[in-house]
């Protein structure tokens, strides 16, 4: 799951191992909360 926010030579001084982890985590299913009102601590 690239979305070209590094270039190939970015990538490139990463590990193997680090590529693997940033795939995993790009493939993750997320859950959205959406909430009713925020309320703001000022």
């Amino acid at each position: 799951m690239m979305h070209d926010l590094l270039t190939d030579a970015e990538l490139s001084v990463l590990s193997e191992e680090v590529l693997d982890y940033i795939s995993d985590v790009g493939r993750r299913p997320y859950k959205l909360e959406w909430v009713d009102e925020i309320v703001r601590q000022d």
